[in-house]
């Protein structure tokens, strides 16, 4: 994904056309798939964390 928004980023890219608010949508999926990873790995080290 990083690759395809690197790609697209690097030609010129007109303003309000499909290509341009693609690259806007791959990285606020990107955004949104690593934000729930990281409050789900969150949680789960919540849950199996020893306490001293």
């Amino acid at each position: 994904m990083t690759a395809y928004i690197a790609q697209r980023i690097s030609g010129d890219l007109a303003y309000g056309t499909i290509q341009y608010y693609t690259v806007f949508a791959v990285g606020i999926y990107l955004f949104v798939i690593t934000l729930s990873l990281n409050l789900l790995g969150n949680r789960i080290l919540e849950a199996y964390r020893e306490e001293y």
